[in-house]
C-alpha cells in the first residue's frame, strides 16, 4: 500500500513536468497543477516532495561522516535549490543522487540546477477580492535553517557565561519532523511572545555550552 502511494507521488511530479520544462518556470506550473489536483492534492505532493529533500539532506551528512570531509553543495540556500531541484527531475536522478550523494556535489558545482521546484507548490495569487477579516491568528511557527551555522549563549543577569556553535541541539524544538542538526523550529504566542513548544533543557543540555 505504502509502495502504491509513493510511485502514485512519483507519477505527479513527473506529470508536473518540471523536468520537461526547458525553462523551469515555476508559475505556470503551480497554475495548471492547482487548477488540476486542488490545493489539499498539492500540499500531499509537497509534502511527500519535502521528505525526499530531507532524505537527500540526510545522505550528504552519511557520507560526509563517511569520507570524513564536507562535500561542496554551496550555500544553504544554493543547496536546497539544489535538492528540490534534483527531486522535480523525478523518481529515478532522485535514487541515483540518493544513492551517490557525490552526484548532489558534482550538480552543485556545475551549477546544474534552477531555482526552484519548490515553488510549484506556492498557490497562485487568486484575482478575487475577498472581504477583510479579523486576524484569529494565535501562534506564529518560525522556520529557521542554520546547518551547521547555529550560534548561541547562554547569559545570567545580562552577562554572557558561555557559548556554542555547531549543529542545532537535538533537544531543540522540533514538533513536526527531523531537524537534522539544520532547523530551529519555535511557536509562538502572539499576544504574550511565549515560545510555547520549549521544553526546559536539563544540565546535561546545557553542557555543550563553553563556559566564558
Amino acid at each position: 500500500m505504502i509502495r502504491n502511494i509513493e510511485d502514485q507521488m512519483w507519477r505527479r511530479i513527473a506529470q508536473m513536468q518540471w523536468a520537461k520544462d526547458s525553462k523551469f518556470n515555476y508559475k505556470p506550473i503551480a497554475q495548471r497543477c492547482f487548477l488540476k489536483w486542488g490545493k489539499e492534492e498539492m500540499e500531499v505532493i509537497r509534502l511527500f516532495a519535502r521528505e525526499k529533500v530531507d532524505n537527500l539532506y540526510t545522505r550528504i551528512r552519511e557520507k560526509e561522516k563517511e569520507i570524513e570531509r564536507r562535500l561542496y553543495t554551496g550555500s544553504d540556500d544554493s543547496t536546497s535549490d539544489c535538492l528540490w531541484h534534483i527531486v522535480g527531475l523525478g523518481k529515478s536522478e532522485y535514487e541515483r543522487n540518493y544513492a551517490n550523494p557525490f552526484l548532489i556535489e558534482k550538480r552543485a558545482k556545475l551549477h546544474g540546477y534552477v531555482e526552484n521546484f519548490g515553488y510549484c507548490f506556492h498557490e497562485p495569487d487568486s484575482n478575487v477580492s475577498k472581504p477583510a477579516q479579523k486576524s484569529s491568528v494565535k501562534i506564529m511557527s518560525i522556520n529557521a535553517k542554520c546547518s551547521d551555522m547555529f550560534t548561541a549563549t547562554l547569559t545570567d543577569d545580562k552577562k554572557t557565561i558561555g557559548d556554542f556553535d555547531g549543529y542545532v541541539p537535538a533537544w531543540f524544538p522540533n514538533p513536526n519532523e527531523e531537524h537534522y542538526g539544520d532547523y530551529v523550529t519555535l511557536e509562538i504566542d502572539v499576544e504574550t511572545g511565549k515560545i510555547v513548544n520549549w521544553k526546559t533543557p536539563t544540565a546535561k543540555d546545557l553542557s555543550i555550552f563553553k563556559p566564558r
